[in-house]
């Protein structure tokens, strides 16, 4: 194992734990601060990873009557990761479809 694969290793471990952590605080009804950690593990993150928190940014704006960058946050998702069934099911729910 090389230094950068011990590295990458080691964040893409730390940002699953930031990842479960914005899913704790979410369940808990603390919105903002999940999608602040949404979008911090999205920034840090390859895909899939970045787009599964991308998903969950924009579902929370979905739910907060924010459809609209909720819809830009989900075509986001899908540029990082095609094949992110979560966020083309939500886009679909919100009446678009990919772009």
């Amino acid at each position: 194992m090389t230094l950068a694969s011990s590295l990458e290793s080691l964040l893409g471990d730390s940002m699953e734990s930031v990842y479960r952590e914005a899913g704790r605080l979410e369940e808990q009804g603390k919105f903002l601060q999940a999608f602040h950690l949404f979008l911090r593990v999205a920034e840090a993150s390859p895909p899939p990873l970045a787009a599964r928190a991308l998903n969950n940014a924009a579902v929370i704006l979905s739910d907060h009557g924010f459809e609209e960058d909720a819809r830009e946050m989900l075509r986001l998702s899908l540029r990082q990761d095609g094949q992110c069934a979560e966020a083309r099911e939500n886009l679909a729910c919100l009446g678009d479809g990919p772009s």
